[in-house]
Protein backbone atom coordinates (compact mmCIF):
# COMPACT_ATOMS: atom_id res chain seq x y z
CA UNK A 1 0.00 0.00 0.00
CA UNK A 2 2.76 2.42 0.96
CA UNK A 3 4.69 1.50 -2.19
CA UNK A 4 1.63 2.15 -4.33
CA UNK A 5 1.15 5.55 -2.70
CA UNK A 6 4.80 6.43 -3.34
CA UNK A 7 4.43 5.44 -6.99
CA UNK A 8 1.40 7.70 -7.38
CA UNK A 9 3.32 10.62 -5.86
CA UNK A 10 6.23 10.02 -8.23
CA UNK A 11 3.92 9.92 -11.25
CA UNK A 12 2.17 13.12 -10.18
CA UNK A 13 5.53 14.86 -9.71
CA UNK A 14 6.77 13.85 -13.15
CA UNK A 15 3.50 14.90 -14.77
CA UNK A 16 3.64 18.24 -12.97
CA UNK A 17 7.22 18.76 -14.12
CA UNK A 18 6.32 17.94 -17.71
CA UNK A 19 3.25 20.19 -17.58
CA UNK A 20 5.25 23.07 -16.10
CA UNK A 21 7.92 22.63 -18.77
CA UNK A 22 5.40 22.64 -21.62
CA UNK A 23 3.69 25.67 -20.10
CA UNK A 24 7.07 27.39 -19.79
CA UNK A 25 8.09 26.67 -23.39
CA UNK A 26 4.63 27.74 -24.59
CA UNK A 27 4.96 31.08 -22.81
CA UNK A 28 8.46 31.47 -24.26
CA UNK A 29 7.06 30.87 -27.74
CA UNK A 30 4.28 33.36 -27.09
CA UNK A 31 6.73 36.00 -25.90
CA UNK A 32 8.93 35.49 -28.97
CA UNK A 33 5.97 35.92 -31.31
CA UNK A 34 4.85 39.03 -29.45
CA UNK A 35 8.34 40.51 -29.62
CA UNK A 36 8.55 39.87 -33.36
CA UNK A 37 5.32 41.79 -33.95
CA UNK A 38 6.67 44.96 -32.30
Amino acid sequence: MAFHFQTIITIIKSVKKRFCFSLFSASLCYNKKRNLKK
